[in-house]
């Protein structure tokens, strides 16, 4: 109880005094909160063309939560380890909770979440994570860096979830993007049953010979799309009536997951290291599916780009 209401709080107190990190270069101008790290806008300048989702009530309140440090949901919103129960809400806590600025360029932001006691309630381990936001012509890099300082091993999985605007529809049948891949091939399609991952792929999609797969409700309304390879070096998404093309890159990323909702004008591209819990988890830590073990005083990176390509 101690931490949901101190995170109320911590909502209310930011964005009522509207804590956002802005970040210009000659190209592109981003918004990002300093609750949750939280990409809120990107936005090319020339043509004010808005490419993050910005989050409403009616859809999806969100526009780019950090996953950490689980992805997706546990069985019963719980895990045990070393023999003790801790219960953590879908996706972890991290986009909830503020970060602090470590470096500021006019380009450039380095924004830090470190363990603490309210961290402690759910989740037993020692981490600083960092995530670095940098702009570079038409591109947004974003890095993070997990570092474990203790002296045991850390077990933590991490995603992004960002959110693109993409064209508003009114049939499930209607293209709201279409997604290019590198190659044509056939992509396994795992699904969830109550927010739990089932064991066996329920479908295989295939790219057409243009390596495209138009993204529809029809296509999503069974909940998220989660691959469990990565599905290319990169995807390029284009929106129906918007010059040019989104490019997101996220390499060597092992989960992925596709995801929007009936009737929104976004969609979701996510790049994961963990997955949520199967449906026949025995709930242990240290067994989940895609869990990274960090040992003792080493630090793990990784990072996704996107792009505005002509």
């Amino acid at each position: 109880m101690v931490f949901s209401s101190l995170v109320v709080i911590c909502c209310s107190i930011l964005f009522s005094d509207l804590h956002m990190i802005t970040l210009s270069n000659d190209k592109l101008t981003a918004r990002i909160a300093l609750l949750g790290a939280e990409i809120k806008s990107l936005l090319e300048i020339t043509t004010g063309r808005e490419l993050i989702w910005p989050g409403n009530k009616e859809f999806w309140n969100r526009s780019s939560p950090v996953l950490f440090p689980i992805v997706g949901k546990l069985k019963d919103n719980a895990y045990f380890y070393k023999g003790q129960r801790y219960e953590m809400s879908q996706h972890g806590f991290a986009r909830d909770l503020p970060f602090t600025v470590v470096e500021k360029e006019a380009n450039r932001v380095l924004l830090r979440l470190e363990s603490n006691p309210l961290t402690f309630e759910k989740y037993p381990f020692d981490f600083s994570l960092d995530i670095e936001y940098e702009l570079r012509g038409y591109l947004l890099q974003v890095s993070y860096k997990v570092h474990n300082p203790a002296k045991e091993i850390m077990l933590f999985s991490l995603g992004a979830h960002p959110g693109f605007y993409c064209s508003a529809i009114s049939d499930k049948t209607q293209v709201k993007a279409t997604m290019r891949l590198p190659l044509s091939q056939e992509l396994l399609v795992y699904r969830l049953k109550d927010g739990l991952l089932q064991e066996d792929a329920s479908e295989g999609l295939m790219a057409s010979l243009e390596a495209r797969i138009d993204l529809t409700d029809e296509l999503i309304e069974s909940d998220a799309m989660i691959f469990k390879r990565s599905i290319g070096p990169w995807i390029d998404l284009y929106v129906p009536n918007q010059a040019g093309r989104i490019r997101f890159t996220a390499k060597n990323w092992p989960y992925f997951g596709i995801w929007s909702k009936k009737g929104s004008p976004f969609v979701c591209l996510e790049p994961w290291y963990g997955v949520a819990d199967s449906l026949s988890t025995n709930q242990q830590l240290e067994d989940k599916e895609g869990i990274i073990k960090l040992a003792g005083g080493k630090s793990w990176t990784a990072e996704w780009c996107v792009e505005l390509k002509q």
